[in-house]
Protein backbone atom coordinates (compact mmCIF):
# COMPACT_ATOMS: atom_id res chain seq x y z
CA UNK A 1 0.00 0.00 0.00
CA UNK A 2 2.95 2.25 0.73
CA UNK A 3 3.25 3.37 -3.00
CA UNK A 4 -0.60 3.48 -3.67
CA UNK A 5 -1.39 7.31 -2.15
CA UNK A 6 1.58 8.47 -4.48
CA UNK A 7 -0.16 6.43 -7.92
CA UNK A 8 -3.34 8.43 -6.42
CA UNK A 9 -1.82 11.87 -6.07
CA UNK A 10 -0.43 11.52 -10.00
CA UNK A 11 -3.49 9.77 -11.33
CA UNK A 12 -5.95 12.58 -9.75
CA UNK A 13 -8.75 12.76 -7.07
CA UNK A 14 -11.67 11.64 -9.60
CA UNK A 15 -9.34 7.37 -10.27
CA UNK A 16 -9.50 7.77 -5.88
CA UNK A 17 -12.20 5.61 -5.91
CA UNK A 18 -11.07 3.15 -8.38
CA UNK A 19 -7.91 2.89 -7.22
CA UNK A 20 -9.37 2.04 -3.38
CA UNK A 21 -11.53 -0.87 -4.75
CA UNK A 22 -8.33 -2.28 -7.05
CA UNK A 23 -6.11 -2.08 -3.40
CA UNK A 24 -8.66 -3.78 -1.59
CA UNK A 25 -9.75 -6.59 -3.74
CA UNK A 26 -6.04 -7.19 -4.97
CA UNK A 27 -4.41 -6.55 -1.53
CA UNK A 28 -6.71 -6.45 1.25
CA UNK A 29 -8.93 -9.09 0.87
CA UNK A 30 -5.67 -11.46 -0.22
CA UNK A 31 -3.97 -10.94 3.08
CA UNK A 32 -4.29 -13.81 5.94
CA UNK A 33 -4.57 -12.67 9.27
CA UNK A 34 -3.10 -16.08 10.32
CA UNK A 35 0.25 -15.35 8.05
CA UNK A 36 0.02 -11.67 9.11
CA UNK A 37 -1.17 -10.87 12.40
CA UNK A 38 -4.05 -8.15 12.17
CA UNK A 39 -2.91 -8.00 8.24
CA UNK A 40 -6.56 -7.37 7.01
CA UNK A 41 -6.73 -4.74 9.50
CA UNK A 42 -3.04 -2.73 8.72
CA UNK A 43 -4.01 -2.91 4.96
CA UNK A 44 -7.39 -0.96 5.49
CA UNK A 45 -5.57 1.05 7.91
CA UNK A 46 -3.43 2.16 5.57
CA UNK A 47 -6.05 2.94 2.67
CA UNK A 48 -7.09 5.43 5.41
CA UNK A 49 -3.29 7.05 5.27
CA UNK A 50 -3.72 6.92 1.51
CA UNK A 51 -7.01 8.35 1.55
CA UNK A 52 -5.86 11.88 3.58
CA UNK A 53 -2.54 12.05 1.65
CA UNK A 54 -4.49 12.24 -1.48
CA UNK A 55 -6.64 14.65 -0.52
CA UNK A 56 -4.95 17.00 1.27
CA UNK A 57 -2.85 16.68 -1.73
CA UNK A 58 -5.48 17.63 -4.21
CA UNK A 59 -6.99 20.52 -1.96
CA UNK A 60 -3.50 22.27 -1.62
CA UNK A 61 -3.22 22.35 -5.08
CA UNK A 62 -6.52 24.40 -5.59
CA UNK A 63 -5.59 26.33 -2.41
CA UNK A 64 -2.32 26.98 -4.46
CA UNK A 65 -4.04 27.69 -7.79
CA UNK A 66 -6.37 30.15 -6.12
CA UNK A 67 -3.32 31.80 -4.27
CA UNK A 68 -1.41 32.82 -7.27
CA UNK A 69 -4.60 34.18 -8.99
CA UNK A 70 -4.85 36.27 -6.08
CA UNK A 71 -1.04 37.29 -6.14
CA UNK A 72 -1.40 38.21 -9.69
CA UNK A 73 -4.68 40.06 -8.93
CA UNK A 74 -2.71 42.13 -6.60
CA UNK A 75 -1.74 46.01 -7.41
CA UNK A 76 0.42 47.74 -4.75
CA UNK A 77 2.62 50.54 -5.90
CA UNK A 78 5.82 49.62 -5.75
CA UNK A 79 5.06 45.54 -5.35
CA UNK A 80 4.38 43.19 -7.86
CA UNK A 81 2.85 40.08 -8.11
CA UNK A 82 5.70 37.75 -8.23
CA UNK A 83 6.83 39.26 -4.56
CA UNK A 84 3.34 38.11 -3.54
CA UNK A 85 3.76 34.80 -4.98
CA UNK A 86 7.43 34.54 -3.08
CA UNK A 87 5.62 34.10 0.19
CA UNK A 88 3.07 31.84 -0.93
CA UNK A 89 5.94 29.46 -1.88
CA UNK A 90 7.84 29.84 0.95
CA UNK A 91 4.56 29.25 2.91
CA UNK A 92 4.01 26.27 1.06
CA UNK A 93 7.15 24.27 0.95
CA UNK A 94 7.91 25.22 4.40
CA UNK A 95 4.57 24.15 6.05
CA UNK A 96 4.44 20.90 4.37
CA UNK A 97 3.82 18.13 6.97
CA UNK A 98 7.15 15.93 7.95
CA UNK A 99 4.66 13.21 9.38
CA UNK A 100 2.89 12.85 5.57
CA UNK A 101 5.11 10.96 2.68
CA UNK A 102 7.38 12.48 0.52
CA UNK A 103 8.11 10.94 -2.92
CA UNK A 104 11.19 12.76 -4.18
CA UNK A 105 9.93 12.09 -7.98
CA UNK A 106 6.70 13.96 -7.63
CA UNK A 107 6.92 16.53 -4.54
CA UNK A 108 8.16 19.39 -6.91
CA UNK A 109 5.41 18.48 -9.51
CA UNK A 110 3.57 21.46 -7.81
CA UNK A 111 5.73 23.83 -9.83
CA UNK A 112 4.08 23.57 -13.02
CA UNK A 113 1.21 25.58 -10.65
CA UNK A 114 3.84 28.77 -10.82
CA UNK A 115 3.26 31.83 -12.67
CA UNK A 116 6.14 32.46 -15.34
CA UNK A 117 7.01 35.23 -12.77
CA UNK A 118 6.87 32.74 -10.01
CA UNK A 119 8.01 29.47 -11.01
CA UNK A 120 11.95 30.53 -10.42
CA UNK A 121 10.86 31.17 -7.23
CA UNK A 122 8.96 27.93 -6.43
CA UNK A 123 12.30 25.90 -7.29
CA UNK A 124 14.07 28.45 -5.20
CA UNK A 125 11.51 26.60 -2.06
CA UNK A 126 11.29 23.46 -3.18
CA UNK A 127 14.72 22.49 -1.13
CA UNK A 128 12.97 23.23 2.02
CA UNK A 129 10.60 20.41 1.98
CA UNK A 130 12.82 18.09 1.06
CA UNK A 131 15.17 19.05 3.79
CA UNK A 132 11.68 18.97 6.68
CA UNK A 133 11.91 15.26 5.61
CA UNK A 134 15.65 14.69 4.98
CA UNK A 135 17.38 16.72 7.29
CA UNK A 136 20.72 17.87 6.47
CA UNK A 137 20.80 15.95 3.88
CA UNK A 138 21.92 18.78 1.75
CA UNK A 139 23.40 15.95 -1.07
CA UNK A 140 20.58 14.21 -1.56
CA UNK A 141 18.68 17.79 -2.22
CA UNK A 142 20.88 18.49 -4.49
CA UNK A 143 20.25 15.42 -6.39
CA UNK A 144 16.52 15.50 -5.72
CA UNK A 145 16.42 18.61 -7.68
CA UNK A 146 18.61 17.05 -10.50
CA UNK A 147 16.44 14.13 -10.88
CA UNK A 148 13.00 16.28 -11.24
CA UNK A 149 14.89 18.35 -14.02
CA UNK A 150 17.27 16.27 -15.78
CA UNK A 151 17.20 15.10 -18.35
CA UNK A 152 14.77 17.17 -19.92
CA UNK A 153 14.63 19.23 -23.51
CA UNK A 154 13.46 21.99 -21.70
CA UNK A 155 15.45 24.84 -22.37
CA UNK A 156 14.23 26.57 -19.16
CA UNK A 157 15.49 23.75 -17.19
CA UNK A 158 18.76 24.85 -16.66
CA UNK A 159 17.60 28.08 -15.01
CA UNK A 160 15.27 26.01 -12.40
CA UNK A 161 18.19 23.72 -11.72
CA UNK A 162 20.22 27.02 -10.89
CA UNK A 163 17.53 27.59 -8.80
CA UNK A 164 16.89 24.58 -6.90
CA UNK A 165 20.45 23.99 -5.93
CA UNK A 166 20.36 27.67 -5.02
CA UNK A 167 17.93 26.48 -2.94
CA UNK A 168 19.69 24.45 -1.32
CA UNK A 169 22.11 26.94 -0.40
CA UNK A 170 19.70 29.41 0.88
CA UNK A 171 18.62 26.81 3.19
CA UNK A 172 22.19 25.32 4.38
CA UNK A 173 22.77 29.41 5.36
CA UNK A 174 19.69 29.69 7.64
CA UNK A 175 20.44 26.60 9.79
CA UNK A 176 24.40 27.26 9.53
CA UNK A 177 24.88 31.09 10.26
CA UNK A 178 28.50 31.78 9.38
CA UNK A 179 30.03 28.52 8.48
CA UNK A 180 31.11 29.53 5.13
CA UNK A 181 33.26 26.05 4.54
CA UNK A 182 30.14 24.20 5.29
CA UNK A 183 28.29 26.10 2.70
CA UNK A 184 31.11 25.53 0.09
CA UNK A 185 31.18 21.85 0.58
CA UNK A 186 27.25 21.98 -0.06
CA UNK A 187 27.71 24.13 -2.95
CA UNK A 188 30.47 21.75 -4.62
CA UNK A 189 28.20 18.85 -4.60
CA UNK A 190 26.48 20.82 -7.71
CA UNK A 191 27.50 19.45 -11.14
CA UNK A 192 28.46 22.65 -12.90
CA UNK A 193 30.53 26.29 -12.24
CA UNK A 194 27.27 28.05 -12.73
CA UNK A 195 25.57 26.22 -10.30
CA UNK A 196 28.18 26.15 -7.64
CA UNK A 197 28.67 30.18 -7.64
CA UNK A 198 24.63 30.83 -7.70
CA UNK A 199 24.58 28.48 -4.80
CA UNK A 200 26.83 30.33 -2.92
CA UNK A 201 26.24 33.73 -4.03
CA UNK A 202 22.45 33.53 -3.48
CA UNK A 203 23.54 32.20 0.51
CA UNK A 204 25.74 35.06 0.62
CA UNK A 205 22.99 37.03 0.13
CA UNK A 206 20.75 35.97 2.93
CA UNK A 207 24.42 35.72 5.61
CA UNK A 208 24.48 39.54 4.93
CA UNK A 209 20.64 40.08 5.26
CA UNK A 210 20.22 38.07 8.78
CA UNK A 211 23.41 38.89 10.52
CA UNK A 212 24.18 42.46 8.95
CA UNK A 213 27.96 41.59 9.80
CA UNK A 214 31.12 42.76 8.91
CA UNK A 215 33.11 40.04 8.60
CA UNK A 216 35.86 42.06 6.13
CA UNK A 217 39.11 41.70 9.29
CA UNK A 218 38.00 38.19 9.64
CA UNK A 219 39.74 35.28 8.22
CA UNK A 220 36.34 32.95 6.93
CA UNK A 221 36.90 34.30 3.68
CA UNK A 222 40.95 33.36 3.47
CA UNK A 223 39.86 29.50 4.00
CA UNK A 224 37.47 29.52 1.05
CA UNK A 225 38.54 27.91 -2.61
CA UNK A 226 39.29 30.01 -5.55
CA UNK A 227 39.92 28.12 -8.93
CA UNK A 228 39.42 29.63 -12.17
CA UNK A 229 35.77 28.62 -11.91
CA UNK A 230 34.42 28.21 -8.48
CA UNK A 231 35.03 31.43 -7.20
CA UNK A 232 33.76 31.28 -3.66
CA UNK A 233 36.93 33.68 -2.03
CA UNK A 234 35.64 36.07 -4.32
CA UNK A 235 32.06 35.88 -3.53
CA UNK A 236 32.87 35.92 0.37
CA UNK A 237 35.20 38.94 -0.28
CA UNK A 238 33.06 40.97 -1.72
CA UNK A 239 29.79 40.36 0.89
CA UNK A 240 32.71 40.79 3.61
CA UNK A 241 32.26 44.07 4.24
CA UNK A 242 28.91 45.89 4.51
CA UNK A 243 27.38 48.45 1.63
Amino acid sequence: WAGTPHQSRSEGPQSLQDTLIEVESTLCDHIDDKVVPQGHWECHHGIGHGILQNLRNSKTREAITEGIQHCQASNSIGVQPRDCENGLWMDHFASTPVAADIDTNLFMNVCDLASPSGVITCYVYAPTEYLLHFPQDYHGAIRACEKHLLPSKDSNNNKKLVACTSGVGIQAVIEHLGDFELLQTICLYTSTTEQQNNCFERAMQLQIMQTNEDFSKSEKCDTLSETSNAKFKTICERHAKLP
